[in-house]
């Protein structure tokens, strides 16, 4: 990819001119996002600094002819920081006349066209502000580009001297610098692994839908805007783990479902490069693809909860999908989702069967995640199933290929969950093993009754910061106690709200009193709460008990009939 590369500020690039591609998304920066600007330019205004950086733009020619002034830049990253420039120079340009003329001469009188010419989500709103020789008709919004503006008069209004306004105009266009980077390069995911590599993370959404419509609006705000824009920024561009957007882990699953399971697909790191493999291949077209993806995310939205808040909103669903979500989203199983997708699709019209294949989905999941085996390999397992051939139901099917699995996609016997079941492990691995276990015990009727699993704690019943005056030694050492007992899994439950440490560290019959306050309804540890002492022996006991309820709600894969 061919680049170049300068530091710059909004003086030095004025004779340029600028689009954002009507598909980009909207203008989104917020308050948290104008604080920060509104502080640079105070800086630099008062010559605390002398430049403040404030960011990279990226951006390439849309006509063929390289030194073209008539030809607009192309905008790939950085409209959010350039939009909220021009919105901040407009408000002063507003409040003073001088600096009004210039503001019209430098951007909006030009004989190659205005400075910045917005998509269409924001263009009304954008164009009616900068444009405009008074504030007479203006919206008083409080989010995007009214909310940027009017946080802008807000601040600038508490001065009242032209000199300090000018000075306000100077340090925006002259000493907010960024790094302007000019590409020459037509391959987008070159583009895309060049900008990473260099710490500007583009999302691979964007480049699929730049791919899929180009230059066809109408498709572009049937197909991806009004499925997974309009409203929907929340979920779909949620980061369920670091920088991993649920848009991104629908788009990975719905290709290896369109594909068939195709294991060339399997690796999102090169997601956008798969998505135009497969259309060139001659499987389906750009068209053809995007109506098959805007139907496949109905029953993706409907039945995926990356946001931990939200699993309890399938309840009414189904029980078992809530559960799934759990497990899928706390334990970052990316793997198996795009056969749940695939299963959601081939069962609509079967509950059923779909229930069925999720609760021996569970199973084999969580007697993984209790004996600590890594999911990574699962892919291909499921890229297998997924591709498989129709010749029984897909219970039976998952059901026959569980078992044939060995080594690290083996499927946990009784014996080997048992070796697992009381070692140590993460409070967020322990958590999730406990929460679950009371789903279970709660039924459908009353599983909206458990606070969600973000806002639950594990706690050590015997603390782990033990004092022997309130926890006395019995047969076993301290040293054993503290590496056999204190993290065993039948020491732990979960509560609803930390207790602070005096509470948490207090003797057996203070701490059983806010247990019963915080975890009473906990249905796998109040009937524990009534023993008279708490020591090692009660603490083998609850181990064993909480085993035999693991191997009763996730069998083993013989005793899944």
């Amino acid at each position: 990819m061919r680049t170049s590369n300068s530091d710059e500020s909004l003086d030095s690039v004025t004779r340029g001119r600028y689009k954002i591609p009507y598909f980009q998304r909207g203008y989104v920066w917020k308050k948290e996002n104008w604080e920060p600007f509104w502080e640079a330019v105070l800086e630099v205004e008062s010559e605390v600094k002398t430049k403040s950086f404030i960011g990279i733009l990226i951006h390439k020619r849309e006509g063929k002819e390289v030194h073209n002034e008539k030809d607009a830049k192309i905008l790939i990253d950085g409209q959010q920081r350039i939009t909220t420039m021009l919105l901040f120079l407009k408000a002063l340009a507003l409040r003073n006349k001088d600096l009004g003329e210039r503001f019209t001469k430098d951007f909006i009188d030009r004989p190659n066209g205005i400075f910045l010419e917005h998509n269409w989500q924001d263009r009304k709103a954008f164009e009616k502000i900068i444009t405009s020789e008074s504030e007479e008709h203006f919206e008083k919004g409080k989010k995007g580009i009214w909310g940027a503006y009017n946080f802008f008069v807000d601040k600038i209004d508490e001065f009242k001297e032209d000199d300090t306004l000018k000075r306000f105009y100077e340090a925006c266009l002259g000493n907010l610098t960024f790094v302007s980077i000019d590409i020459e390069d037509e391959d987008e995911q070159h583009i895309f692994e060049t900008l990473n590599a260099l710490g500007v993370k583009l999302a691979a959404a964007e480049l699929i839908k730049n791919f899929l419509f180009k230059k066809d609006e109408k498709a572009y705000r049937e197909n991806w805007f009004e499925v997974f824009e309009k409203g929907k920024e929340k979920y779909w561009y949620y980061n369920y783990a670091g920088n991993r957007s649920n848009i991104d882990l629908f788009l990975y699953s719905a290709l290896l479902v369109l594909s068939k399971g195709n294991k060339k697909y399997l690796s999102p790191t090169y997601l956008f490069r798969n998505y135009k493999h497969f259309v060139e291949s001659g499987t389906k077209d750009e068209k053809d693809l995007a109506i098959e993806l805007k139907d496949y995310a109905s029953y993706y939205e409907k039945s995926m909860r990356p946001k931990r808040d939200q699993y309890s909103e399938l309840d009414k669903i189904s029980p078992v999908l809530w559960q799934l979500n759990h497990i899928i989203f706390e334990s970052n199983i990316r793997p198996v989702v795009p056969y749940v997708l695939h299963i959601l699709i081939e069962c609509d019209k079967n509950k059923a069967e779909r229930d069925k294949v999720f609760q021996l989905l569970e199973s084999y999941l969580m007697r993984r995640h209790i004996c600590t085996m890594r999911s990574s390999s699962l892919g291909r397992v499921f890229s297998e199933l997924i591709n498989n051939e129709k010749t029984k139901g897909y219970y039976d099917t998952l059901r026959e290929k569980l078992k044939l699995l060995a080594d690290d996609e083996r499927f946990p016997s009784d014996n080997e969950l048992g070796d697992h079941f009381g070692k140590r492990r993460t409070n967020a691995g322990t958590k999730l093993i406990l929460y679950l276990m009371e789903l279970h015990h709660l039924k459908k009727a009353h599983m909206n009754t458990l606070p969600s699993i973000s806002s639950c704690q594990v706690e050590h019943i015997m603390p782990h910061e033990w004092k022997e005056k309130d926890w006395p030694l019995g047969k076993y050492s301290k040293e054993e106690r503290n590496e056999n007992y204190i993290p065993q899994i039948g020491n732990l439950t979960i509560v609803n709200q930390n207790l602070n440490s005096m509470l948490s560290n207090s003797a057996w019959g203070e701490k059983k009193k806010k247990l019963e306050e915080y975890s009473g309804n906990i249905n796998i540890t109040k009937s524990y709460l009534g023993e008279e002492d708490w020591m090692e022996e009660q603490i083998e006991t609850r181990t064993g008990d909480l085993l035999k309820i693991a191997k009763k709600i996730w069998p083993t894969i013989h005793s899944h009939a």
